[in-house]
């Protein structure tokens, strides 16, 4: 009996393809959207203001001062670039539509994700010219990891960590109603760990769980009045005083901006300096700035919650 030989080749496929990713922003689309030409944007507002009752013949006309909200948009921009001399990736370069810029465009589009999260979260500017910063603590009510609520004014303090349940977004809904904010295009932005805590915690009450099943199936848009954006855990920062707990999101459409000074572009270009090599590049020019602090409520979830799909 003779040896059989068996050549072993390599073989590789001609055409790079996506990796599994997330490659459109899941949050510009649901925020109040602007342009902007200039570095710096101001946008204005009138506060309420009372009534005076039971003026009294030939009284002085009473004197209402009314205060203004301003709010500064500062744009910088997203940029994603790869230089390079091989010979597969240049062959993809040489169309502007090539898997390679769509994975460079897609790092940018979730760029934007992070930097409403981060606007939603973070300092706002105000003032006559832009100069004064004002924190979501100093202005937002917050709702901490354990349900309750920090007021304006009181900084973020470690609770227990607990997930998203139907008391949480009663509590976020009855918030929003006291502070005045429209009962339409109110958003929650959670990471998906959430949506299956629901699901589970819900199976306890029959009469919630077919609701919620169909929230989490996609068949219904909204519940409780508000609408859900579910994203991946690592869309959100961990909150630097209560570590176990993702920085999400409860706000009303308008309450928060997302303008640009220029969208993106592609380009693919030769680098002479460079030896001639080959450079795809990206990038848009954008910026976030919380604008209505009474539409917005930081919202603090448990990062890794417990999922039991076991109650009856």
């Amino acid at each position: 009996m003779s040896d059989i030989t068996t050549a072993f080749k390599k073989q590789y496929d001609g055409a790079f393809r996506l990796a599994f990713q997330q490659t459109e922003s899941a949050l510009r689309s649901i925020v109040r959207n602007e342009t902007q030409s200039a570095e710096f944007k101001f946008w204005d507002w009138i506060e309420p203001t009372t009534a005076v009752r039971g003026r009294a013949r030939k009284s002085k006309t009473p004197d209402i001062e009314t205060s203004y909200l301003r709010r500064g948009c500062k744009t910088d921009p997203l940029t994603w670039a790869e230089t390079t001399g091989d010979p597969d990736k240049l062959r993809m370069m040489g169309d502007p539509t090539s898997d390679l810029l769509r994975n460079g465009a897609a790092s940018i589009r979730r760029a934007e994700d992070a930097l409403i999260l981060e606007a939603i979260w973070g300092t706002a500017l105000t003032g006559k010219d832009g100069g004064t910063s004002v924190t979501a603590a100093t202005e937002c009510y917050k709702m901490l990891g354990d349900g309750t609520f920090a007021n304006p004014g009181t900084a973020v303090s470690d609770t227990t960590e607990t997930g998203l349940t139907l008391a949480k977004i009663a509590a976020l809904g009855r918030t929003l109603d006291e502070n005045k904010v429209p009962s339409v295009n109110r958003w929650i932005v959670a990471n998906t760990h959430q949506k299956w805590y629901l699901l589970g915690s819900t199976k306890v009450t029959s009469i919630d769980y077919s609701a919620v099943k169909a929230l989490v199936d996609g068949n219904i848009g909204e519940y409780l009045g508000f609408k859900f954006k579910w994203l991946p855990s690592d869309s959100f920062v961990t909150d630097t005083t209560d570590t176990g707990c993702l920085r999400c999101a409860c706000f009303q459409t308008d309450s928060v901006l997302y303008s640009v000074s220029r969208d993106l572009t592609t380009h693919v270009d030769k680098l002479p300096e460079q030896n001639y090599d080959t450079q795809a590049f990206a990038e848009l020019f954008s910026g976030a700035v919380r604008l209505q602090p009474n539409g917005v409520i930081p919202l603090l979830l448990d990062a890794d919650v417990a999922i039991n799909m076991t109650q009856s």
